[in-house]
This record gives structure tokens, C-alpha cells and sequence, in this order.
């Protein structure tokens, strides 16, 4: 697409392969870009002065897989054995298939339906309390302050909730909760398996209002009822016993399901918002330069991140700026060594137009 576009409005005709190195060193530019916003935000929060924030933050994540995996020789058996590339008759090498996952988080305040503060995070490449660190930041870029509860959104997968709770322990009344459609999932899992002469359906419906409700006593009561009227046999497809995941599933998370209070703010119990923005981040193909190396996911998925919320124009002044300071830090440094050989004068310098040029030749020096 590049290429193409450059040829119809430029008239110039690039190769592939200077295109795709052109893309990775944009996307390597929005990975330090993101750093940068994150580091600004990290110190501010981090001072000693307390920060008048928004009143409520409402933070979503989830978790979406795309491929990855290298190039390595064909060995025997597969297609491409024996075989070479017809252009520059190389032999064929296949690509296995290895899926990771890339974090996508969503933060902005109740009632706000565009996208203002995105990030990602691809786990398998992160260090510990990465997801923590970028949650944070991520919140005060929204605007969160000593005064800001925050409320967390989505499944319970990917280390979500421990992340959430770390990074907003200092901030009171700031919880995460589990995600309700996950939640029925499970329930409705169970009633699939149970027996036909009992009514599946009047107890799916009495388990998700235990369940709203936080009725501990009501939730053991129909986890045993379900024990007891599960088929004798389960289908093989099933690794699991739906009724035994129903009951580790709530036993691990249930002080995270605290829908009804969610509702009584007048929040989203359902994280579709979540659900899409990972979607949105991962579905394309990454067909471009070295996508399927893991260290080039990120860049990727953080260049849509950046795309998307409406960063486009500061990163790309951004960009600008960084490359035209370096190309003036090199014009005074060759200016300042043709003054330090005699080649040229000062005046001759001066006369160029250059503004403060005797400071910044000496920092030129120096660096």
C-alpha cells in the first residue's frame, strides 16, 4: 500500500524491503513515544504534592492472541521438503505456528464513548509489574489524581485483577471487578450438562441472582444441587466437569463480582468495550516486516493504540521534531569544527542566519 501510494501522488518507486524498514523504525519510534507519555505521567504521580484528579476512572482490559513464530527448515515430511524458492532458489522454510497474547487496556472516564487513553502490552516480553506500571500510567493520562477512584473491568485471565489491585492500592475505594457475560458463561455451561427431568433453566436463573446478590449460602446450596443432578456421563469434549470450573471460578473471584454496586453507579458490568478494542488491535493479519518475531508485535499493536486514540498528529510531531533537533545537532557540530580548523569564522557563521550559534557549538563540542 505504501508503495503504491508513493507512485500514484510522488511518482517514486521504492523497493519492498526499504518500505518495511521504513515501517519498523516508525513503529520502534511509537514504542519510545508511548515510553515517554508513560514516564511523564509515572513522576507526576509519583511526587510528594497531592493531585487534584477526576472523581471516577473506569479501566478495561483484555487479552487477544495473534501468531507469531521465526522461520526454520523444512524437515522431512512437510510440503516444502526438498524444495527451493523459484527467485532466488533458496531452500523452502516453513514458519511454526506459536500464538501470544497482547493486552489491550482502555482507560476514561463514565459516560466518555470515545477512545481516550489506550495502551498495550504484550505479557510474554514484559518483566514483572509491567501490567501494573502501564495500568497506572495509562489512569493518569486520564486525568487521575490523590482524590480519583478507579474501577476496574474485564475477565480474570491474564493476571488482570493482581495488576489492578497493585497498581492502585494507595487509591481508596478502587476495585476491580469480573466481567458478567464471562460470569454466565460459566452458568450456563453447568446447565448444559445438567439432567433433562430437572429445570436447568429455573437454576441457572436463581444461580446468577446468588451470584448478583452475593448470596454465599444460596451459591453453595445450588452448586451442591447441581453436583447432584449433573449427567452420569459427560460429553468428551469436555475436559473439565462445568459444575467443579462453576465452583473454583466463583470460590477464586468472588470477591471481584460486585455487579449490583456496579450498577448502582451506573456503570458497564459487561466489558464488550474491552472486548472490541482487543479485537480491533489483533484481527488484522500483522502481515508487515517482521511481524512474526516477537519483539515486533508491540511496536505494532502500540502504533493502531496510537492511531486510534487520536495521538496521530503529537506522535507525528513528535517524530519530526526528534529528527530535525538531530539534524541540527549535526549541521552546528560541522560548523563548529570547520571554526575550530579555520576553515570558517564566526562571522561567517553568524551570517548564516544561525541563532545562538556560540552556545549551542559548545554543547555540540561537548557532545
Amino acid at each position: 500500500d505504501s508503495r503504491r501510494d508513493l507512485w500514484v501522488h510522488y511518482g517514486q518507486e521504492l523497493e519492498r524491503t526499504k518500505v518495511r524498514r521504513i515501517a519498523l523504525a516508525v513503529e520502534q519510534e511509537a514504542l519510545a513515544f508511548a515510553e515517554g507519555e508513560r514516564c511523564v505521567q509515572l513522576a507526576r504521580l509519583g511526587g510528594e504534592a497531592r493531585t487534584v484528579g477526576v472523581p471516577l476512572i473506569l479501566t478495561e482490559a483484555d487479552g487477544g492472541k495473534v501468531r507469531t513464530g521465526a522461520l526454520v527448515a523444512c524437515e522431512e515430511g512437510d510440503a516444502g521438503h526438498g524444495k527451493r524458492t523459484p527467485k532466488r532458489g533458496l531452500p523452502r522454510r516453513k514458519r511454526p505456528t506459536t500464538f501470544r497474547e497482547v493486552i489491550t487496556m482502555d482507560a476514561r472516564e463514565p459516560g466518555v464513548t470515545e477512545c481516550t487513553a489506550l495502551d498495550v502490552l504484550v505479557p510474554a516480553a514484559a518483566p514483572p509489574g509491567e501490567r501494573a506500571r502501564r495500568m497506572l500510567a495509562l489512569a493518569g493520562r486520564v486525568g487521575l489524581g490523590s482524590n480519583t477512584r478507579s474501577v476496574g473491568l474485564g475477565d480474570m485471565g491474564s493476571e488482570l485483577a493482581s495488576a489492578f489491585e497493585e497498581a492502585f492500592f494507595d487509591y481508596p475505594g478502587s476495585w476491580w471487578n469480573a466481567d458478567w457475560k464471562h460470569t454466565c458463561d460459566y452458568v450456563e455451561a453447568v446447565r448444559k450438562v445438567l439432567s433433562r427431568r430437572f429445570d436447568g433453566m429455573a437454576w441457572a436463573k436463581a444461580m446468577k441472582d446468588a451470584i448478583w446478590n452475593r448470596d454465599l449460602a444460596q451459591r453453595d446450596a445450588l452448586l451442591a444441587q447441581a453436583r447432584r443432578h449433573r449427567v452420569k456421563v459427560l460429553p468428551h469434549e469436555l475436559e473439565k466437569c462445568p459444575v467443579a470450573a462453576l465452583k473454583t471460578y466463583l470460590t477464586n473471584n468472588f470477591k471481584h463480582m460486585r455487579f449490583a454496586e456496579l450498577r448502582a453507579l451506573g456503570l458497564p458490568f459487561v466489558s464488550a468495550r474491552a472486548e472490541s478494542q482487543v479485537r480491533v488491535r489483533t484481527k488484522d493479519r500483522f502481515c508487515m516486516a517482521g511481524a512474526w518475531c516477537l519483539e515486533n508485535i508491540e511496536p505494532k499493536a502500540m502504533l493502531r493504540a496510537i492511531i486510534a486514540d487520536g495521538r496521530w498528529e503529537a506522535f507525528r510531531s513528535h517524530v519530526l521534531a526528534q529528527h530535525r533537533d538531530h539534524f541540527e545537532r549535526a549541521l552546528l557540530a560541522r560548523l563548529a569544527r570547520a571554526v575550530d580548523e579555520g576553515r570558517l569564522s564566526c562571522a561567517q557563521v553568524e551570517a548564516l542566519g544561525l541563532p545562538n550559534f556560540s552556545a549551542s557549538a559548545d554543547v555540540a563540542r561537548a557532545a
